[in-house]
């Protein structure tokens, strides 16, 4: 489970009066991961694209078909963390 403060501040305010996250509040908290990790990948392919010389694009392709076809064969790295870094 991530413990990053602002998700865990979105998880503490998505709760309703009985203490349980209401079907909007998680649709908003995961929309808004969402948003933050498509975020992070485009910052770590353009870091990645300056460090190695190879083009966005080709970069961001040759993720795509990883992740696509490669990673669920054998799941051994978790895609989040694996762009963060």
């Amino acid at each position: 489970m991530d413990t990053h403060p602002q998700y865990m501040r979105r998880l503490q305010m998505s709760h309703n009066v009985f203490g349980q996250p209401s079907i909007m509040d998680a649709r908003m908290i995961l929309t808004t991961t969402a948003l933050e990790s498509r975020q992070w990948e485009e910052y770590a392919l353009g870091n990645a694209a300056i460090q190695t010389g190879i083009p966005h694009q080709t970069l961001s392709r040759l993720l795509r078909i990883h992740w696509a076809w490669i990673a669920p064969m054998s799941n051994w790295v978790y895609r989040p963390a694996f762009m963060r870094e």
